[in-house]
């Protein structure tokens, strides 16, 4: 500006920087002096022209949404600039174009204008101003989604200032710079989360250093926010409370207007920390529900406001984080809500491009039927040529892309197909693999099984042999004698009393070996044959429990029944007496050994669980030693051998439960305390060619 009004020149100043820190009263005040003095200046036109550029540059920052009026009166401005004008307003015009286009998140138009800026300025020795202007050109790349391009313009400015107040604004836009690199997932996202948080903290001393409330409550919020997406949720925490101690300073209650808009925005920048601490801790339902709430107070602000691009991020948090959690239906209503807000953007940058190129198709009209701006408009063609030169290059790059895209995609597929094969190969491999596997399992149970039956039937059929071959003895002793004939009344008496017990022992063994062959074929489900047939369960276990009764009350046990009305189910009726008369049985034999409880007794259980029917044999005897645990299920094992037990009834209870009645079984056993054994099942058997495979048993029984 002329330096005969130095007066005028640093109101203009103060607008100037009151508008760039966000001090929008302070700057409306500056303003009004300024319109004030606008006249009596050397060069009015200029100016005026000044002044009405920061007013426009005030309006757009304070409304809600810029508008296209706002648009329209910045081009009007700017088709005004000329050579007969102080360059210093030309600047401030073509600024004032580029801040309203950046504010709309059209990057070309913004930097050329800023670009307009710089040439004008080239000839001023003002300092402050191009300090100003990168301030003003980093933050219209900040809304264009350009940070690596801010932070090379912001860079060098950080390290050399002396102006504690524009030095804080340029660390604070380099802190958001790097954050939204961070938050892209660009480059080293952990080295762009330091460094945003480090230069936030040099803005946050300079602003405390300054006594500028406003730029402590913006440092605060960024800190807060950056701490709680790194993770550091107690200084997150610290930086809110700042925030809110410094909420009522900046902006006191009772304000009206675009300060108490600002103040009511804050709730929606604290909620969102408030959810970005709970994503961090884990709470991602509480998360979920501030992101909702933000995105729902919100809905209507301008797509290209801070609040607008808060809205975008929050979008994104809200549909990865109902990823994460496996909430579908949230993620898909998020996604549409982000689509949404995408389209509103795309479509006020359709608007404002359909604008600008009617309004550039209007100024060529009159270029080509002004005779007087012929010149201007041969320029105008000119640009167009190199505009058409740079879009077939970027046609011709974008060809190339699409080229190396496609080479690309087929390297992907050929990839793509060979980790098919060779998935295919090794499936083929696994399933050779567990067919050899189960294969030795078979094997091993089948080695198991037939040591068991040798051990078992061992015994009995060698007493059977010692008594046939006693018997043998005593008979070819018996002839002899008969042939000497020595033979006397009290030896053939004494031989026949060896006869009976051989042959009683023969008998006894030879028993003993059928029972054992008979029991062996109980393992089998298939030597069992059976109908599946409609039955009352509760009527079938109280016939059964009457059977018991009296052998239970023989041995001093009590039995007792809780029994649900269940219905007539679908299943093997005789398959679950067997499984409880087994069950009992095997409680009777080995629950109630010296000592006996106080008042011993098995009580029966039946009910109707969500999977099924939960029938449950529980007695209060002796339980089960924690060595023997592991092996109740095992064929073979028991604690009774000595009492003719073969230790098959639990392991027959198994077979039952898995492979006829489709079922589970567990045992819930504490010594000494007592054994409850669970039988799981459902009202509907499977069909014998369609039974689950056996599964591993939980708990463990006598």
């Amino acid at each position: 500006m002329p330096s005969s009004a130095p007066a005028f020149a640093d109101l203009l100043a103060r607008a100037r920087r009151d508008i760039l820190m966000g001090r929008p009263a302070q700057a409306w005040h500056q303003l009004a002096l300024c319109q004030d003095q606008a006249a009596s200046q050397p060069d009015p036109a200029s100016a005026q022209l000044a002044v009405q550029a920061l007013d426009l540059r005030l309006r757009a920052m304070s409304a809600p949404a810029v508008a296209l009026d706002c648009v329209a009166e910045a081009q009007r401005l700017d088709k005004l600039t000329n050579r007969t004008l102080a360059p210093a307003t030309c600047a401030e015009i073509a600024i004032t174009l580029g801040e309203v286009f950046g504010r709309l998140g059209l990057e070309e138009p913004a930097l050329s204008a800023f670009e307009r800026a710089r040439a004008w300025l080239q000839s001023e020795h003002d300092g402050e101003a191009r300090v100003l202007l990168d301030l003003s050109t980093a933050n219209a790349l900040l809304r264009c989604g350009l940070q690596a391009e801010a932070i090379a313009l912001l860079q060098p400015r950080a390290e050399t200032l002396d102006d504690a107040e524009l030095r804080q604004l340029v660390c604070s836009q380099l802190g958001s710079a790097h954050y939204f690199l961070a938050e892209a997932g660009a480059g080293d996202v952990a080295a762009h989360r330091d460094a945003s948080l480090y230069w936030h903290a040099r803005s946050q001393q300079d602003a405390e250093a300054g006594g500028q409330p406003h730029a402590c409550y913006r440092a605060a919020v960024n800190l807060a926010i950056g701490h709680a997406r790194r993770g550091d949720l107690t200084l997150a925490r610290q930086y809110l409370r700042r925030m809110q101690g410094l909420l009522d300073l900046v902006w006191p209650p009772g304000l009206e207007g675009s300060s108490a808009r600002s103040r009511a925005e804050q709730a929606s920048w604290m909620a969102y920390i408030e959810a970005l601490i709970a994503l961090g801790e884990g709470e991602r339902d509480r998360a979920m529900q501030g992101f909702q709430t933000i995105l729902a107070e919100f809905r209507d602000v301008s797509i290209n406001s801070y609040l607008g691009m808060l809205q975008l991020r929050v979008a994104e948090l809200l549909v990865s984080t109902a990823h994460e959690a496996g909430l579908d239906k949230l993620a898909y209503q998020a996604q549409l809500e982000l689509q949404a807000l995408q389209e509103r953007r795309n479509r006020q940058r359709q608007e404002l491009s359909s604008r600008l190129l009617a309004d550039a198709l209007s100024l060529s009209r009159l270029r080509v039927q002004n005779d007087l701006l012929q010149q201007h408009g041969n320029e105008l063609q000119a640009a167009l040529a190199q505009r058409h030169q740079e879009l077939t290059l970027t046609l011709d790059q974008l060809r190339a892309e699409a080229s190396i895209r496609q080479a690309t995609e087929a390297a992907l597929q050929q990839a793509h197909d060979e980790l098919e094969r060779r998935v295919r190969e090794r499936s083929e491999q696994l399933h050779q693999t567990l067919q050899a596997l189960a294969h030795q399992e078979r094997q091993a149970a089948m080695a198991h099984i037939v040591v068991g039956v040798a051990h078992e039937l061992n015994t009995p059929l060698g007493n059977a042999l010692l008594a046939l071959s006693t018997e043998a003895d005593a008979t070819a002793d018996l002839r002899r004698r008969l042939a000497d004939g020595q033979l006397k009344r009290a030896e053939l008496h004494e031989f026949l009393a060896l006869l009976d017990s051989s042959h009683l022992l023969g008998h006894k063994a030879l028993t003993r070996a059928a029972d054992l062959v008979q029991r062996f074929k109980e393992l089998s489900v298939q030597q069992m044959p059976e109908p599946r047939q409609r039955f009352d369960p509760r009527r079938q276990i109280e016939q059964a429990l009457q059977r018991w009764q009296g052998s239970a009350g023989a041995s001093g046990v009590a039995m007792r029944a809780q029994l649900q009305t269940i219905g007539k189910v679908d299943s093997y009726p005789g398959a679950l007496l067997r499984i409880l008369d087994q069950l009992i049985d095997n409680a009777l034999t080995h629950a109630f050994e010296p000592p006996l409880p106080a008042a011993p007794a098995i009580e029966v259980r039946l009910a109707r669980e969500a999977e099924g029917l939960e029938l449950c044999v529980q007695d209060n005897g002796r339980g089960i030693a924690s060595e023997l645990r592991g092996q109740v299920f095992t064929p073979f094992m028991t604690t009774a051998r000595a009492h003719g037990h073969a230790g098959l009834g639990l392991h027959v209870v198994q077979v039952l439960v898995q492979e006829q009645l489709g079922g589970r079984l567990s045992v819930d056993a504490a010594w000494p305390s007592g054994t409850c054994v669970r039988v799981l099942f459902p009202a509907e058997a499977p069909l014998p060619n369609r039974a689950p495979a056996p599964a591993a048993p939980s708990g463990t029984g006598p």
